[in-house]
């Protein structure tokens, strides 16, 4: 059995229905950069929050089963930005308002901070002074985990980070030390809606500190 060969130009098409094409940018929403934690080979510089968009706030009460979904996400990160996401992603889930802060010497280096379900970029400006009284001061020396209310003459500290983060002195406050061989990198500060008290997720914060730490090391080698 033979055929007729094919001629391109005989036969003509039906037109097609028109198709309409998305914009790629309509078909998705950027997850919001956060902080990139230092690079261990270099003295820690700040770096900038580059997203400025809104945040939508997340309610969820943190259970001990969520700390450790936070502690398994953090130390199984595939990158730094992943691992941003999460730390990010735990402590909005947590803490009505948050920062972090990269040390430096005798300065903290304002890196992120949110309250409200918003990025606050002004607090990416933030250098604290190490040696004035505060409780950033206080966790970095012990090491730990400072919980409590803020130390009255930490003013010159304390005043500025709730200004840029436009909330009103809290009257309980969790700042956390990220420790990579044996040095005080980051420090992670926290406080709960309307300023109350934050019970149990100074246990959680520790443990997610510790994974940071962990998962820092990994990342640089």
């Amino acid at each position: 059995m033979r055929l007729d060969p094919l001629d391109p130009r005989a036969g003509a098409h039906e037109p097609c229905a028109p198709v309409t094409v998305m914009e790629d940018a309509l078909c998705f929403t950027p997850t919001p950069l956060t902080f990139i934690p230092p690079r261990l080979c270099q003295p820690p510089q700040p770096s900038r929050v580059l997203a400025r968009q809104s945040l939508t706030p997340v309610v969820v009460p943190i259970t001990r089963a969520g700390a450790r979904l936070a502690v398994e996400q953090i130390r199984g990160a595939r990158d730094r930005q992943d691992l941003s996401d999460n730390v990010f992603s735990f402590m909005r889930s947590c803490f009505d308002a948050g920062a972090a802060f990269v040390v430096g010497g005798a300065w903290l280096a304002g890196h992120f901070g949110f309250a409200d379900g918003e990025i606050r970029p002004a607090v990416e400006n933030l250098r604290l002074s190490l040696s004035l009284p505060s409780c950033f001061r206080i966790a970095r020396s012990r090491r730990a985990l400072f919980q409590g209310m803020p130390p009255p003459d930490g003013g010159a500290v304390h005043g500025p980070l709730w200004s840029a983060l436009a909330t009103q002195p809290p009257r309980d406050v969790l700042v956390a030390p990220v420790i990579v061989e044996r040095q005080v990198t980051l420090l992670l500060y926290a406080h709960g809606g309307g300023g109350g008290r934050l019970g149990q997720l100074a246990d959680s914060l520790e443990q997610v500190c510790a994974a940071l730490g962990s998962s820092l090391l990994r990342l640089a080698e």
